[in-house]
C-alpha cells in the first residue's frame, strides 16, 4: 500500500528546502509534488483567487492520488489555506496511509523569510501561520525556527522509514 506524508504549514517555514531534503534521502520511491511547483504550470495572469485555489488543490491532490494507485509513495508540500483544502487532501488519499507532518516557525523568522525570498507578500506567512494548522491533527511536527533544516529532515525520515508499508 502506497503512503502519503503531507508537510503543511505556512509560506516560508522551509516546508520545500526540508522535502528536497527528505526525498534525497530516502531509499525508497517516492515523488515529492509542490503546490508552489503545479502553481507555475499555470497562465501568470490566472487571477489567484480562492475559487481558482481550491480547484488547483482538486486537481493537485487527484494527480498525486494517481500517483500512489501506481505504486509510488508521496511527500506532499502544501498549504491548507482552508479546511476545504484539508477535506479535499483526506477525501482524496483515505485509502492510502496517511500522515501530516506539520511546520512551525516564529512569525519573525517568517517574515526575515519572506524578506529574503523576494517572492512572495510580506506578512502572508504570518497571515498563513495564523489559520493553517487549526484543522490538522499531526502525526508529527517540526520547529523550524529552533531546529536546522538538516535535523527536520532527519526526523521526518526517520518516521517515514518507520511508517511506510511495503
Amino acid at each position: 500500500m502506497s503512503s502519503v506524508f503531507v508537510f503543511n504549514g505556512p509560506s516560508s517555514s522551509g516546508k520545500t528546502s526540508i522535502a528536497k531534503a527528505v526525498q534525497a534521502g530516502l531509499s525508497q520511491n517516492f515523488l515529492r509534488f509542490s503546490i508552489d511547483d503545479f502553481y507555475r504550470f499555470f497562465n501568470p495572469d490566472t487571477p489567484n483567487d480562492w475559487k481558482f485555489y481550491y480547484s488547483l488543490n482538486q486537481v493537485f491532490f487527484r494527480m498525486i492520488r494517481a500517483s500512489l494507485e501506481l505504486g509510488y509513495n508521496a511527500v506532499i508540500d502544501t498549504v491548507f489555506e482552508r479546511k476545504e483544502c484539508y477535506d479535499e487532501c483526506v477525501k482524496n488519499f483515505n485509502d492510502f496511509q496517511m500522515y501530516f507532518i506539520g511546520f512551525y516557525c516564529s512569525s519573525s523568522i517568517l517574515m526575515q523569510r519572506e524578506v529574503e525570498r523576494g517572492n512572495r507578500p510580506i506578512g502572508l506567512a504570518e497571515r498563513q501561520a495564523n489559520i493553517v494548522n487549526d484543522f490538522v491533527d499531526y502525526n508529527l511536527t517540526v520547529h523550524t525556527d529552533t531546529e536546522s533544516i538538516e535535523a527536520c529532515s532527519r526526523k521526518i525520515i526517520s518516521f517515514i522509514q518507520t511508517n511506510t508499508w511495503g
